[in-house]
């Protein structure tokens, strides 16, 4: 007999009613695909900011090491073992490469998604409950990350919302742009490398985002065509003398914020907007979210996060059309992608 043989163990299982009773609960709960969730977002965002994701992104095979350029292997051949068992990547005779799903979630478009609720606003839902203790206030001791909002807010309207503007500039004859609340730039960046007639200012509260946004005119060639400047999108006392330059002004995602202080607020600042129009401005185009409150296109999600900024809730479309009725400004046109990007409506506005 052998030594393995003489101390071999003997499996000893225990079964309890009411410990088995818990841990079915616990499975039928759905909270563990919510933790592996929880984790997988943080495994993805940090594949993209090491530059895994735009690798595998290239549907092509690479070897581990290569994936790995630059990265800890010890703990990057783990986080590769750990994206083979959540199927977003597949081995090939040694090599690696990314499995359609894998292909949709390290996409540019998903990962803006992605760091637009982990990054841009981690730090806010992180604390909720804190807030809802009110232990901090949001605005003071707590507030999202602006670069990380413009970064990924720029990847998403570029993606979806670009070209529904430009066609509802493109009966307007645009020449300059005011963009308020510009984030990261980037609907003046596309705008303008469409046409070689058009110049740009964005203006942001932000000024992580606004540096953001000059630096991405700076590499795509535009630095002298469009400025950026820091400033508050409703007080346009306080804007610079190159703002009231523009012959067309866009605000998008932006005016709804107003109604943390009421809808008389929101009427209030669109006919403060009215006045630019009254002194040669030929449009404003409002771009405005438009939340169902239901589980499609993360509304629910984006609902959240809208009520622990201290942000005012995004209307229905019918809902601005009648309070455009109260102001100085007539909608001329809607525009509206249904089935592309989250949920979005472009009023194109003129005097009454």
């Amino acid at each position: 007999m052998s030594i393995s043989e003489e101390i071999s163990p003997k499996l000893i299982k225990f079964h309890d009613e009411a410990q088995d009773s818990s841990w079915s609960a616990v499975e039928r709960s759905g909270i563990l695909q919510v933790i592996s969730n929880f984790n997988l977002a943080y495994v993805l965002l940090a594949t993209y900011r090491v530059g895994i994701a735009q690798k595998l992104s290239d549907r092509k095979p690479f070897s581990p090491e290569a994936l790995l350029e630059g990265i800890s292997s010890y703990l990057g051949k783990h986080l590769l073992k750990y994206l083979l068992i959540h199927g977003l990547i597949q081995e090939e005779e040694g090599y690696l490469r990314a499995t359609q799903q894998g292909l949709d979630m390290f996409s540019e478009p998903a990962m803006a998604q992605l760091g637009f609720y982990v990054e841009s606003y981690g730090g806010v839902t992180s604390n909720i409950s804190r807030l809802l203790k009110n232990e901090v206030c949001y605005g003071k001791d707590i507030n999202r990350d602006g670069r990380s909002l413009g970064e990924h807010c720029a990847t998403l309207f570029k993606e979806y919302h670009t070209p529904t503007v430009l066609a509802a500039l493109k009966g307007i004859d645009a020449k300059r742009i005011l963009d308020l609340g510009c984030g990261g730039g980037q609907f003046l960046i596309d705008a303008c490398l469409k046409s070689d007639d058009l110049k740009g200012i964005g203006l942001d509260i932000s000024e992580a985002a606004i540096d953001f946004a000059r630096n991405l005119a700076q590499e795509n060639g535009l630095e002298e065509r469009l400025s950026f400047v820091v400033g508050d999108a409703f007080k346009p006392d306080s804007w610079t003398e190159e703002c009231f330059s523009a012959d067309v002004v866009s605000a998008v995602g932006v005016v709804h914020e107003h109604f943390r202080s009421g809808e008389d607020a929101v009427i209030n600042i669109l006919n403060t907007y009215a006045e630019l129009l009254e002194n040669g401005v030929k449009a404003f185009i409002l771009g405005e979210p438009e939340i169902r409150y239901d589980l499609q296109k993360s509304d629910v999600d984006l609902y959240l996060v809208h009520i622990f900024t201290a942000q005012g809730y995004p209307r229905y479309r019918e809902e601005w059309l009648a309070l455009f009725d109260k102001t100085k400004l007539v909608c001329r046109n809607v525009y509206t992608r249904p089935d592309a990007g989250p949920r979005f409506n472009f009023f194109e506005l003129r005097l009454r």
